[in-house]
């Protein structure tokens, strides 16, 4: 508050107070007031660095997860396709930062009863992951194990759905 007082509510120097905030707020299982902090801080970075900025990209992943954790699926897959993009224009597609935000999406998506483009998504991650870690790498270990959840959520829900997609 002290900060917030002599800079201004809306002050970039704010964002790392915020930030930290947020992290406070998330080790307390404070997910709803991490939700208007991340807001916050998102909005002032917007104002700072554009829409475009790949410095919004963590702010726009917390705020996907967050939501995934209090079960939003549709605004987490927004703020994800979000960090997607940004992350994409800055890399180019294919690359491991671009792969790695596939994975949360397309959680978000499967959080959503969306399993295609949750299965497209994680064989996307995969494929990044396997060609520039190797398959042993725990990234890729790790999407291969989502692809199979995902795999096995869809079937459980959609056993005659999930047999025409193999």
């Amino acid at each position: 508050r002290i900060r917030e007082r002599a800079w201004g509510p809306d002050h970039p120097r704010l964002v790392a107070v915020l930030r930290s905030l947020a992290r406070a707020e998330d080790g307390l299982g404070e997910s709803e007031k991490r939700l208007q902090t991340l807001g916050r801080t998102l909005r002032i970075m917007e104002a700072s660095v554009g829409e475009d900025g790949v410095e919004l990209t963590e702010v726009l992943l917390d705020l996907g997860r967050t939501h995934l954790q209090l079960g939003h699926a549709a605004p987490a897959a927004e703020h994800l396709e979000r960090a997607h993009r940004v992350v994409e224009l800055r890399w180019g597609r294919g690359h491991v930062e671009v792969a790695q935000i596939l994975v949360p999406l397309a959680e978000a998506y499967g959080c959503a009863g969306n399993f295609v483009r949750q299965h497209r998504l994680l064989e996307m991650a995969l494929s990044t992951f396997e060609r520039d870690l190797g398959p042993s790498h725990a990234q890729s270990v790790r999407a291969r194990e989502a692809l199979q959840g995902a795999f096995d959520d869809s079937t459980a829900l959609y056993p005659s759905k999930a047999r025409r997609e193999k």
